[in-house]
């Protein structure tokens, strides 16, 4: 084995040791003291691990979402062969309850797919929207109490409600905007 093959190894090898020191929370100095070697190595080693895992975080990331998005494409396959299994001419024998008679009727009707296979579809197409990332972003309204929007704060108010208000200066700002209810409010 040549040497820069055996440096590699031994590097790999430290980093591993490291690594494990590190996630048993060792300090730099303490994994250093323990391995025998400087602190800027432990340093350097653990840069170096932190880069492989976050590459690695970031394979298996995009491994699981493929397959993911294979298991969504099987099950809408399944549900689609389903639904068309389900459409077509359909037959049943009628069976007379006379005594002795074998004789019945052939009763002949033509089927349309099985809706609930249709909703199957739609809830994986659903699902593979929302795992790539391709439903439109939702619009998410911003009120600062209990739904009054921030249109109808006065200035005073905003700079009241945005620096650490107490409790007493809430109720007065929400109760200004709240209709009052009397005793006869709710009779018309």
């Amino acid at each position: 084995m040549t040497k820069s093959k055996r440096d590699k190894l031994s590097r790999a090898a430290r980093r591993a040791k490291v690594a494990d020191l590190y996630l048993k929370c060792f300090s730099q100095r303490q994994i250093a003291l323990e391995l025998g070697i400087s602190q800027a190595t432990v340093c350097r080693d653990l840069l170096a691990v932190q880069d492989e895992w976050v590459k690695s975080a970031m394979l298996d990331f995009d491994k699981r979402k493929a397959m993911e998005l294979a298991k969504i494409d099987r099950v809408e396959r399944e549900a689609w062969l389903a639904y068309e299994r389900k459409i077509g001419p359909k037959q049943r024998k009628k069976m007379s309850v006379k005594a002795g008679n074998k004789d019945g009727e052939v009763v002949m009707w033509e089927e349309a797919g099985d809706p609930r296979f249709l909703r199957i579809v739609l809830d994986c197409i659903d699902r593979r929207s929302a795992l790539l990332g391709l439903d439109a972003p939702k619009k998410v309204g911003l009120s600062i109490l209990d739904g009054i929007p921030p249109a109808e704060y006065t200035d005073e108010e905003l700079k009241i409600l945005t620096t650490n208000p107490s409790a007493e200066q809430i109720e007065q700002i929400y109760a200004a905007h709240t209709p009052r209810q009397t005793a006869y409010s709710h009779r018309r």
